[in-house]
């Protein structure tokens, strides 16, 4: 019964569980991955049996967004006209995403991320201080709405828009749940 824990945080784009299980009544999460730890995935099991999978780094690699990492993408519109969608590629031309967003006010409030195959990868909400929240930035979560990573970002004065980045936080054991604006 290795790798079953009652649950998971993020650290450094890396999912690590939190309380191992000598048990599996009920839900359990099991982390899986290569010995290089190259290739990571997260399972949920409910009663021992397999649920449905919440992370696989083969279909998105949450640690190719750290700052240091970023690569070169491409965004291209495939509106629909019922919502607003891009497809995403990487720097070798390939269909990786593909995002939506929700806008509040003219400003994107959240986007939904999938495949390319659809299968949910993950959603970003956007935080506005002008919408009542206490920061400006992003929050990333995971496809199970488990924290992976908060940016926080200066407004520009010029544009209105995201600007300098204040502070980016990849360790997520510890961080609250983002609530309502006050």
């Amino acid at each position: 019964m290795t790798n079953h824990y009652l649950d998971y945080f993020w650290k450094d784009g890396v999912p690590n569980g939190t309380l191992k299980l000598d048990s599996l009544d009920g839900p359990s999460y099991k982390i899986v991955s290569d010995p290089y730890r190259k290739w990571i995935s997260i399972e949920h099991y409910i009663n021992g049996k397999f649920a449905r999978t919440v992370y696989d780094s083969h279909l998105f690699d949450f640690r190719s967004l750290k700052t240091l990492n970023q690569g070169s993408w491409q965004k291209e519109n495939i509106d629909d006209g019922n919502s607003v969608r891009c497809l995403i590629r990487n720097h070798d031309d390939r269909s990786v995403l593909i995002e939506e967003y929700t806008f509040t006010k003219g400003k994107c409030t959240e986007c939904r991320t999938s495949s390319i195959h659809q299968v949910p990868v993950s959603r970003q909400v956007i935080y506005y201080k002008e919408f009542g929240y206490d920061f400006d930035g992003v929050v990333l979560f995971d496809a199970n709405d488990h924290i992976v990573m908060e940016k926080k970002y200066a407004i520009d004065p010029a544009s209105g828009e995201f600007g300098e980045l204040i502070s980016e936080n990849w360790n997520m054991w510890d961080s609250p749940v983002m609530e309502s604006p006050k």
